[in-house]
């Protein structure tokens, strides 16, 4: 399984809201001192997303948890959110490329062709794909395990890397 940690911002029902993404940073995370999560963010600079999973562990607002998702749904949704736009981008510039032999255009509209139609193509089903892709898999692909019971304002210092 591939986990990702999280927060509680909402419970409703047997549902809870996790935030996912840049969870929080102290001042010794920030500054490269502490835990090392502030570089890799400074690096990522991700938007936070909000994932919508059923509370199996009763969860509170305000708790860390860590979402899990099997390695073959990982695999599923990298193979459709990168490999669908790069098979597109190759069809794409073959495409291209047939047209510009059908045109029978020279060496470099030739490849100024292929490339474009390659973009426009990877462009497309990049769009397509992520469009697509922003819900998440559904509740039953997404596993909810707690990590700690404090809240997220007290992690950084429950470690010590308080600056």
């Amino acid at each position: 399984m591939i986990y990702q940690r999280g927060v509680i911002v909402s419970t409703s029902g047997d549902t809870v809201t996790v935030r996912v993404g840049r969870v929080a940073a102290c001042e010794a995370c920030d500054a490269g001192k502490g835990c090392g999560a502030g570089i890799f963010g400074r690096l990522l600079r991700t938007r936070p997303i909000a994932i919508s999973v059923r509370n199996d562990i009763s969860a509170r607002a305000g708790q860390l948890v860590e979402l899990g998702i099997t390695d073959s749904r990982f695999l599923q949704l990298v193979l459709y959110l990168y490999g669908l736009p790069v098979l597109a981008g190759i069809a794409g510039a073959g495409l291209g490329l047939w047209f510009s032999h059908f045109l029978g255009v020279g060496d470099v509209p030739r490849d100024l062709l292929s490339l474009t139609c390659g973009l426009a193509l990877a462009a497309i089903a990049l769009r397509m794909s992520s469009r697509l892709g922003r819900e998440f898999p559904g509740l039953e692909n997404v596993h909810l395990r707690e990590i700690r019971s404090e809240m997220i304002e007290n992690s950084c210092a429950q470690r010590g890397n308080v600056a």
